[in-house]
């Protein structure tokens, strides 16, 4: 949009702003999650990251900087949720959901179960 003359786009153009890539975003913060686990496998989802960023920005609907604010977002992501207070942080909030959950599956069990009144 920004370039009619000079680009011919190969597919249509997104309605939200380009820039951060989402597309790199999340490529980028699974691959580094994966790799943090086994870099062998986190390797090859970096390789598709790369290649999924790529054909963004050849099609036309990302400039490279948006890619790399995609990448650079999705790494910092991926390495945050790893960090120990974070992790406890979250952890934490998941055992509270997850006390609610119960507290909440078990007062509607009690409210609907049959009274044995005889």
């Amino acid at each position: 949009m920004a370039h009619p003359g000079a680009s011919h786009l190969l597919i249509d153009r997104s309605t939200d702003p380009s820039f951060p890539s989402d597309h790199a975003t999340f490529a980028f913060a699974i691959a580094v999650a994966v790799w943090k686990y086994d870099r062998k496998l986190g390797a090859v989802f970096g390789a598709l990251a790369i290649l999924l960023s790529a054909a963004r920005v050849y099609v036309g609907t990302h400039y490279p900087s948006d890619v790399l604010g995609g990448a650079v977002l999705g790494t910092i992501v991926a390495l945050a949720l790893r960090w120990t207070p974070v992790r406890r942080l979250l952890e934490g909030a998941a055992d509270w959901c997850s006390r609610l959950w119960e507290r909440l599956i078990e007062m509607l069990f009690r409210r609907s179960a049959p009274s044995s009144h005889a």
